[in-house]
């Protein structure tokens, strides 16, 4: 018989404990974690040998079983980074420091387990949480709480951590870091509005490619030299692929005007615009003005 049909016999059939079948079920990690957990709800000794070579199940049999440190299978639940995390969350309750080795090993487990029980600088774990641009912007993000010279060549490698390590750590430009977000219309955008507020030139080729960031990027920089526009700072619209939305609590008066008052802005620009009318929005999108134009910004 094997270790699944025993259990599934004693589970479902005889819906309690099953002598004959222990010696199989006891060869297998997950049901005789099982076993113990669902079916007999105290220690299986026979099956803890399987259970320790498994550390995440031995983990969880921890947890759910023991509900208390399971000793003898610390070495081998200390011995990988997820294992270690989990036990010194769900069973320890704080820092582990058997388990801080293996945790040091994965960027991501390292972040969360510094965030969670060290709450400051872990030294230990941050030459893995500088093998990832994204764990890097967090550790600065939410331990270093500023600027982190020494993962900046990091960082300044993924787009979009480049952009939130400009938006939320510098508040200002990062200029290791354009190279990258200039890849991507979708960062290009946002810094290009949120961080410079002034035309981000070189990513306006990645924007280019992309039909739908570059109305967007366009209409923002044909708009912005005019903000406020009747009280509306414009970086309060939403910008859709296809127009722009006023924000919630415009007045009536001015939305109805604001289809001509764009249009016009747009034409000073010698942008062409074929449409600019008012629409009902789709599913989650408000009502919005659809704008279509031809017409490039001016060069620099």
């Amino acid at each position: 018989m094997t270790a699944r049909d025993a259990y599934l016999y004693a589970m479902n059939f005889i819906r309690g404990r099953h002598p004959d079948g222990e010696a199989d079920i006891s060869t297998n990690a997950e049901y005789s974690y099982l076993y113990a957990r669902k079916v007999i709800r105290d220690r299986f000794l026979a099956g803890e040998p399987s259970i320790i070579a498994r550390p995440l199940i031995a983990c969880d049999y921890a947890k759910f079983v023991l509900k208390s440190r399971f000793i003898d299978a610390e070495e081998s639940i200390s011995a990988n980074a997820k294992s270690a995390f989990n036990y010194a969350r769900r069973i320890i309750k704080g820092r582990w420091a058997k388990g801080e080795p293996a945790i040091c090993r994965d960027a991501k487990i390292a972040l969360e387990y510094t965030k969670r029980f060290v709450k400051r600088r872990f030294p230990e774990a941050e030459p893995a949480i500088l093998s990832s641009p994204l764990t890097a912007y967090h550790y600065a993000r939410d331990i270093i709480r500023g600027p982190w010279s020494d993962a900046e060549s990091i960082i300044a490698t993924d787009h979009f951590a480049s952009y939130c390590y400009a938006d939320i750590i510098l508040n200002g430009p990062f200029k290791l870091g354009e190279e990258s977000i200039a890849t991507d219309p979708n960062m290009t955008f946002f810094y290009s509005r949120g961080v410079l507020k002034k035309r981000f030139v070189q990513g306006e080729n990645a924007v280019k490619a992309s039909p739908d960031f570059y109305l967007r990027y366009r209409l923002w920089h044909a708009l912005a030299p005019h903000c406020p526009i009747h009280g509306i700072n414009v970086d309060d619209f939403t910008y859709y692929n296809d127009g722009i939305a006023p924000p919630d609590g415009t007045d009536k008066l001015i939305e109805a005007k604001l289809g001509k008052i764009i249009t016009r802005h747009l034409k000073q620009l010698n942008f062409n615009v074929i449409e600019c009318d008012w629409v009902p929005g789709e599913g989650s999108k408000r009502d919005y003005i659809r704008i279509v134009i031809e017409g490039d910004l001016p060069p620099i």
